[in-house]
């Protein structure tokens, strides 16, 4: 205000009075202040826009990946269960036949221990210490002309349904744990 080497771009009254001068020049400079104020305003409004659509792009993207891994995960653990289901109804089959010898139930039975011991999903279940019992114990057979596959066996049913119920409990969690995940992501 009392600056000497003023420009003179300090907007001022006329303290002497009837200047219009500066009152035009004040009125310019008051446009100029609202004029960068709404390009401001205008300019923060679109960026807030911009960013509000690439978080909702990148939701969108997320959530079409999690949708994809789940839908993939779940076909794989599908896949190994009944691979698993089709090697025990087999064991059994030779188990109870009088036709052949238990030396074909003892190969299917390593392979599936083996086969078991490898996949990280059967290892979340306990699988081969399961299975294990299953070769121990379960000793049922349906009558010896049988020729459906799936009637033979008790114990190992019980345990398929108990290893179904655990993926598909697991799955859940995932399927529900990934939106808050993705939402702390964004945060």
């Amino acid at each position: 205000m009392n600056n000497i080497n003023s420009t003179g771009q300090n907007v001022e009254p006329d303290k002497k009075g009837g200047g219009e001068g500066n009152k035009l020049t004040y009125g310019f400079g008051l446009v100029a202040l609202l004029g960068l104020a709404f390009y401001r305003w205008c300019w923060q409004r679109d960026t807030q826009r911009q960013k509000q659509e690439v978080e909702s792009n990148y939701k969108e993207e997320l959530k079409i990946v999690f949708k994809e891994l789940e839908k993939e995960q779940r076909e794989k653990s599908k896949l190994f269960l009944n691979m698993v289901e089709n090697d025990l109804m087999e064991r059994q089959h030779f188990y109870c036949s009088h036709f052949t010898s238990r030396k074909r139930c003892f190969e299917i039975e390593r392979k599936l221990l083996d086969r078991v011991a490898r996949e990280p999903l059967a290892k979340g279940l306990d699988m081969e210490a399961d299975l294990k019992k299953i070769f121990e114990k379960d000793q049922h057979c349906a009558n010896w002309l049988n020729k459906d596959k799936s009637k033979n066996g008790r114990m190992m049913w019980e345990y398929f349904m108990s290893w179904q119920r655990q993926i598909s409990q697991q799955q859940h969690k995932k399927a529900t744990a990934a939106p808050v995940k993705q939402q702390s992501d964004l945060k």
